[in-house]
């Protein structure tokens, strides 16, 4: 009997999986950050699609003299004027993918069978996996940066810094060794030419040790990689294209890991005294001799909610309710923290957008987020804060098929296996970087 072919297998699938299908819009939502920031484009924002970008008008100062009291003699206030910028969002491009065995195309072993038996527990997966990384990607800082390296010496085995967060590095994932700045390779690690288009695929990684990683080439060679703390481990081909996460959200500078030494949050430069709105805020956990801290309520979350309303009202808005969301190691100390102390005990909350649970105290509602960074708590106004899909995911079908044959490694000769991709566009923006904030260098 013949086979059946691609088209036939996009068929059946695009039935089963229409656009708009529950198996893909559950990587949208099931976690506490994306069910409780606002699906939606900020007021006035502009969509240019043709360059995927977002152009987001921006309320950066009050006027300052306004029911200013005079007495007699007294002259009038001189007038000012509200003040305003525009920030500019490139949306990211987020991607997906699984392979199956060329059996499935096969109507002789029963291929019609195996499409709706196999595909289908793949694809469901593959949404769980790119629900929980998504989640984590949105608490990074948009770099892509798995791990900053430690000091390696002519070695494929790669240090990695001390307290590094492995848990999203498996074995298999492809990586490139970067410098943070520049974007350049780190040395004796020599781009190839990869099994798809003209794609590098910089390393694979092989082994998984303690704060370190052994790769090899797409080829299979181990090269002698060199490496310092000015290098780090990235997603391929994903330095500085990642969604903006919370990490560059609350930061106070401009970015300095997306391998572009001019790169700018939003295209607005956080260095220039103008542009002092732009930046977030943020606490030091850390004492004078460099050890991280026990949080504290009182000695960190108070005072950056203090600072946090200071600056709110200098620029351009008034305080409102913070969302906070704590890793599990910083839930627990923060819980016990209430429970001991009568004066900061906290009121059980059950938040709207997937019926979430948090704890409210001094206008902040914490709330557990798994995927949160160990050693820092992220603020964020829910009310300034916004994810703007521009695409759904989706089978990418560009190619004429949503499969396409699978190549080997060495000589890009076709074999038995056939991949397909899920594609969606979307990004995550803020309309008030002075509402974020962050406490940085806690004790876990």
């Amino acid at each position: 009997m013949a086979d059946l072919n691609r088209s036939a297998i996009d068929v059946l699938l695009m039935d089963k999986y229409p656009f708009g299908s529950e198996i893909f819009s559950q990587v949208q939502r099931g976690t506490p950050l994306k069910d409780l920031i606002q699906r939606k484009l900020p007021p006035m924002a502009k969509v240019d699609h043709e360059g995927r970008r977002v152009l987001v008008p921006l309320h950066t100062k009050r006027n300052p003299n306004v029911t200013m009291a005079i007495g007699p003699d007294g002259g009038f206030a001189t007038p000012g004027h509200q003040k305003y910028a525009q920030a500019i969002y490139n949306v990211s491009t987020v991607v997906g993918g699984f392979g199956v065995d060329g059996i499935v195309f096969d109507v002789a072993s029963g291929g019609g069978k195996s499409v709706v038996r196999q595909v289908p527990h793949e694809l469901s997966m593959l949404m769980e996996n790119m629900n929980y990384k998504l989640n984590w990607l949105m608490h990074q800082d948009g770099s892509g940066l798995y791990a900053v390296c430690g000091t390696t010496t002519n070695s494929n085995t790669i240090s990695l810094a001390s307290g590094s967060d492995m848990t999203f590095l498996q074995v298999d994932a492809e990586v490139d060794i970067l410098d943070l700045t520049t974007g350049a390779l780190a040395g004796g690690n020599t781009p190839q030419a990869s099994k798809k288009q003209t794609l590098v695929i910089t390393a694979r990684v092989t082994t998984l040790g303690s704060e370190s990683i052994t790769v090899e080439q797409a080829d299979g060679s181990q090269p002698a990689i060199t490496t310092s703390s000015a290098h780090g481990v990235y997603e391929h081909q994903g330095q500085g294209l990642q969604i903006d996460g919370l990490g560059i959200i609350t930061s106070t500078q401009n970015p300095t890991n997306w391998g572009d030494q001019n790169a700018q949050y939003g295209a607005i430069d956080r260095a220039s005294a103008d542009n002092d709105f732009w930046k977030g805020n943020q606490q030091d956990a850390q004492d004078s001799a460099g050890n991280n801290g026990v949080l504290s309520i009182q000695e960190h979350i108070q005072p950056l909610h203090n600072t946090i309303r200071t600056r709110r009202g200098q620029f351009a808005g008034n305080q409102k309710r913070l969302l906070a969301l704590l890793g599990n190691s910083q839930d627990t100390i923060l819980k016990n923290q209430m429970l001991h102390d009568m004066r900061t005990t906290g009121i059980r909350r059950r938040l709207k957008g997937g019926n979430w649970e948090g704890v409210e105290f001094d206008q902040t509602v914490f709330v557990l987020d798994v995927t949160a960074p160990t050693d820092k708590i992220r603020f964020l106004d829910a009310e300034a804060t916004y994810r703007y899909i521009m695409r759904e995911f989706y089978f990418d079908t560009k190619p004429g098929s949503q499969w396409e044959r699978a190549t080997d490694s060495v000589s890009s000769r076709p074999i038995e296996r056939y991949r397909t991709y899920v594609l969606g566009r979307q990004q995550l923006l803020t309309t008030s970087c002075l509402a974020q904030g962050e406490i940085v260098n806690l004790a876990t």
